[in-house]
């Protein structure tokens, strides 16, 4: 994936932006958690038929530096056998409950 952003950039250009690069050193799942930020707040919207996102009026003063922002940084997500074991976890107290309550029933014929 990395590869085709860097010939996408160099073929658009984008690599010649004093900008391009920052924020490298960023995880994606960072950059999705500010990207979900940045729309709650009404500083990016989608538009579209493909849903891109776009700059907003508002987002002119944050571009400009006349807003201070503070975001939540995202926190890790749990390792994959964690949420397994809560998943099932959960499953067997609602089935524990379920089999109490048709215990608990009588079915006549």
């Amino acid at each position: 994936m990395h590869d085709v952003v860097e010939d996408h950039a160099a073929q658009h250009g984008h690599a010649r932006l004093s900008t391009f690069g920052v924020g490298a050193a960023i995880e994606e799942a960072q950059w999705r958690a500010v990207l979900r930020q940045l729309v709650a707040l009404g500083y990016l919207a989608t538009e579209g038929e493909y849903g891109t996102l776009g700059l907003t009026a508002s987002s002119r003063e944050v571009l400009r530096g006349g807003v201070t922002m503070l975001l939540r940084e995202a926190a890790a997500a749990p390792a994959r056998q964690e949420r397994v074991s809560r998943r099932h976890t959960g499953y067997r107290r609602a089935r524990c409950r379920s089999r109490e309550y048709i215990d608990g029933v009588r079915i006549s014929d």
